[in-house]
C-alpha cells in the first residue's frame, strides 16, 4: 500500500513539475514576444554589421533527370541557423521548441532556391521538429523540401556525358550588407545514401559561394554543385554493342562468292536496314547541335551503306565477267576468244581484289573510328 502511495505521489510531483515547466516556457515566450517586431531582421539597427545566416543541407535523393526540359527533382532537408538577440533569455536554460504559430510572429529568413521551377515545402506535422530557440538567441529552422530545379545540361557528349547540376540559394530581399548567407562550417551538406538515379551517378559534391550583382546591391549566393556521370550500361547493351555486331555481320558478304549474289544482297541490305532501324529507335534528346550518339549512328550508317556500294561493284564486275564468257561461246573467232578470255579474267580479278581489300580495310577503318570516338568523347 505504501508503495502504491509513493508512486502516486511521485507521479503527481512529476506532473506538476512538467506543468510548471510548460507554464514557465509559455511565460518566457510571452515576455520575449511582448515587444518583439517580426518585420525587422535581427541587428537591423547595426547598419555596418550584417546578420550571419548559415545554411546546411541533407540530400535525400536526386531523381527524374529530364534532358528535354533541362531539369531534375530533389528531395532535401534545409536547415538555417542565425542569432536573434531579441529572443535571448536566461530564465529557461535549455532549448525551446517553437510551434508554427510562434514561428509566424518572429523574423524568418526569406531564403529561396534561385533555379527552382516548382517547389513543395513540407512542414513537419510534429511541432517539436520545426523551430528551435537556444537561451542565447540562436535559432535553427528545419524544412523538408521537394523541388523541381533547372539544370543547364550540355548534351554534346550524350550519352558519354558528365553533367553539372546545382542547388542555388539566395536571400530574396536582403542584400549582402544586410544578411550574409554562408554555408555551415561543419558539414554543410550530408546525404543519407549514395546519390544515384536511373540515369546518373553522383561522383562529387562541392559547396561553393558566389555573389550575384545587381544595380545598387549584391546578393550572396550559395551553390551546392553536383558532378553527375551518366550510367552507360543501358546504352552499351542496347545500342553500341548491337550496332557493332550488325556492322561486323555486314562484312561477311566480303567472304561470300559473287556467284551467290542473292545471299550477298540479302546480307548487305538487311544490315543496312537494321542499322537504320536501330538509329531511328535510339533515344536522343532534342538539341540544336550534334551529339556523340548522332556521330555514332551516322558513321554506322555510312559503313553499312558503303558495304552496299562495294557489293554493287562486285556484282557489276561479276555480271560483266559472265557476259564476256557468253560472248566468247557465241563467236568462233580465235583472236576474239583470246581477248574475251583476258577481259573475263580482268573482271574476275577486279572483283576478287575489291573483296580482299574490303576484308582488311573495313575492320581497320572501323577500329580507327572506335579509337577516335573514344578519345573524343570519353
Amino acid at each position: 500500500m505504501r508503495a502504491y502511495t509513493f508512486l502516486i505521489i511521485k507521479f503527481l510531483i512529476i506532473h506538476c513539475s512538467e506543468a510548471n515547466k510548460e507554464n514557465d516556457i509559455s511565460s518566457v515566450l510571452k515576455e520575449l514576444l511582448s515587444n518583439y517586431e517580426g518585420r525587422f531582421r535581427p541587428n537591423y539597427r547595426e547598419i555596418e554589421k550584417p546578420l550571419l545566416l548559415n545554411v546546411s543541407l541533407h540530400i535525400n535523393g536526386l531523381s527524374n533527370f529530364r534532358e528535354s526540359d533541362m531539369d531534375f527533382d530533389v528531395s532535401m532537408n534545409v536547415k538555417q541557423y542565425w542569432n536573434d538577440k531579441r529572443l535571448a533569455q536566461n530564465k529557461h536554460m535549455s532549448e525551446i521548441t517553437l510551434s508554427d504559430e510562434i514561428a509566424k510572429q518572429i523574423w524568418i529568413p526569406d531564403t529561396y532556391i534561385v533555379n527552382q521551377k516548382s517547389i513543395e515545402v513540407l512542414s513537419i506535422t510534429d511541432r517539436n521538429k520545426f523551430l528551435r530557440l537556444s537561451p542565447n538567441g540562436d535559432i535553427s529552422l528545419s524544412q523538408k523540401i521537394n523541388a523541381k530545379l533547372s539544370c543547364d545540361m550540355d548534351l554534346r557528349n550524350f550519352p558519354l556525358d558528365t553533367q553539372y547540376c546545382s542547388i542555388n540559394f539566395e536571400s530574396y530581399s536582403y542584400n549582402g550588407d544586410e544578411v550574409d548567407v554562408n554555408w555551415k562550417k561543419v558539414q554543410p551538406f550530408t546525404s543519407s545514401k549514395v546519390l544515384k538515379s536511373r540515369k546518373f551517378e553522383n561522383t562529387n559534391i562541392e559547396a561553393l559561394k558566389s555573389t550575384e550583382s545587381f544595380p545598387g546591391a549584391s546578393y550572396p549566393k550559395l551553390i551546392l554543385k553536383f558532378e553527375l556521370k551518366r550510367l552507360l550500361s543501358h546504352y552499351i547493351l542496347n545500342h553500341y554493342i548491337p550496332t557493332t555486331f550488325i556492322i561486323c555481320l555486314s562484312w561477311i558478304s566480303f567472304w561470300i562468292n559473287a556467284r551467290f549474289e542473292i545471299s550477298r544482297t540479302i546480307l548487305a541490305v538487311s544490315s543496312f536496314l537494321a542499322i537504320l532501324v536501330s538509329s531511328a529507335n535510339s533515344y536522343t534528346p532534342e538539341a540544336d547541335y550534334v551529339m556523340a550518339l548522332d556521330v555514332w549512328n551516322w558513321v554506322c550508317i555510312v559503313f553499312a551503306f558503303t558495304v552496299l556500294i562495294v557489293h554493287a561493284f562486285v556484282v557489276h564486275f561479276h555480271h560483266r565477267s559472265h557476259a564476256t564468257k557468253k560472248k566468247d561461246v557465241s563467236r568462233d573467232n580465235p583472236s576474239f576468244e583470246e581477248l574475251t578470255i583476258a577481259e573475263s579474267v580482268n573482271q574476275s580479278h577486279y572483283r576478287q581484289r575489291i573483296d580482299r581489300i574490303s576484308r582488311i580495310a573495313f575492320p581497320i577503318l572501323f577500329f580507327i573510328f572506335l579509337i577516335i570516338y573514344s578519345l573524343a568523347y570519353l
